[in-house]
């Protein structure tokens, strides 16, 4: 078990909704995230999911997004 701590983050507006989250295999993959997950902000533009499974290069429009200044401590199991 390791911890780490995350500044400068994101969460969503919504409780719950579903984004695109494509690969190569399966390019209409989606994802749901909740308003309780901590997400940060790729150079491509898309996001990391930190909370729960780690999941990368999640689309997200801005206009769904909360900016957080704090820093958040997360656990890695």
């Amino acid at each position: 078990m390791s911890s780490y701590a995350v500044k400068d983050y994101y969460k969503i507006k919504h409780e719950e909704k579903e984004y695109p989250w494509p690969c190569n295999s399966e390019p209409d993959r989606t994802i749901i995230l909740f308003d309780d997950d901590v997400l940060t902000k790729a150079e491509d533009g898309t996001f990391t999911k930190h909370t729960g499974a780690c999941c990368m290069w999640i689309q997200i429009p801005e206009e769904d997004l909360i900016y957080c200044t704090d820093e958040i401590k997360l656990r890695m199991f």
